[in-house]
């Protein structure tokens, strides 16, 4: 918990990005949006940010030049997973319309090769300005090679070149897949409490690769592509 408050500590001012996909092909509608997330300050484990948001299309290419306001979020550092996951909950917090009508990556045309899709996203990690390290691929490469039916997870890399994989189902229903040079995978997931007040996480490590996606089934998490 201190590495991640730490982290932020250092940043504060600075911009920080965060990019949800839709996975839509309509005409008009985002391919993804790309937060800005600015850290204005910790109070305690309580994280504080301004987020701005902006919509591109399939290309790349910016549909709005004006950048969204959304004003000031806050989330708790306490249960989060680690500095993406922070992001990720200021953003939710921050843009919850959006989160709840495009909150899940989908393929959207079932005709397409799921391994070409996959080697699409590889290719853009590849570009980022921490590209995955070769070892974190090969066990990202080896866990998707057993998956059958399952939706295109969007693709992100850690600052030491650990790829992690992220299933949204849903606004409030996500799944983190971390995969280590070495070790044991890790996991976190998060979902609405009994009731709707507030989110529930759970993180854990798992020796047994092909058990978490059945396990994240288990509590409510849907990963299997929508026919």
């Amino acid at each position: 918990m201190a590495s991640i408050r730490q982290y932020f500590m250092s940043r504060v001012g600075r911009n920080l990005t965060w990019k949800l996909t839709t996975g839509s092909t309509r005409f008009g509608d985002p391919a993804y949006r790309q937060y800005t997330i600015v850290i204005r300050g910790l109070h305690g484990l309580e994280l504080f940010a301004t987020v701005e948001s902006s919509d591109y299309d399939a290309g790349d290419n910016p549909i709005s030049r004006i950048p969204q306001d959304h004003g000031v979020a806050r989330t708790s550092l306490e249960l989060a997973f680690d500095s993406m996951d922070a992001l990720e909950s200021l953003c939710r917090a921050a843009d919850t319309k959006f989160f709840a009508k495009h909150g899940r990556d989908k393929v959207p045309d079932r005709s397409q090769k799921v391994s070409q899709g996959i080697e699409q996203r590889i290719a853009a990690l590849r570009k980022e300005a921490t590209p995955p390290t070769p070892q974190s691929l090969d066990r990202f490469l080896a866990f998707w090679k057993d998956q059958k039916g399952t939706v295109l997870p969007a693709l992100f890399t850690a600052d030491d070149g650990t790829i992690r994989a992220r299933w949204q189902d849903g606004a409030n229903k996500t799944l983190w897949v971390s995969f280590p040079a070495k070790g044991q995978l890790s996991w976190s997931a998060s979902i609405p409490r009994v009731g709707g007040h507030g989110l529930c996480k759970l993180s854990a490590r798992c020796p047994e690769s092909q058990d978490i996606l059945v396990f994240a089934k288990l509590i409510g998490i849907d990963t299997e592509i929508t026919r």
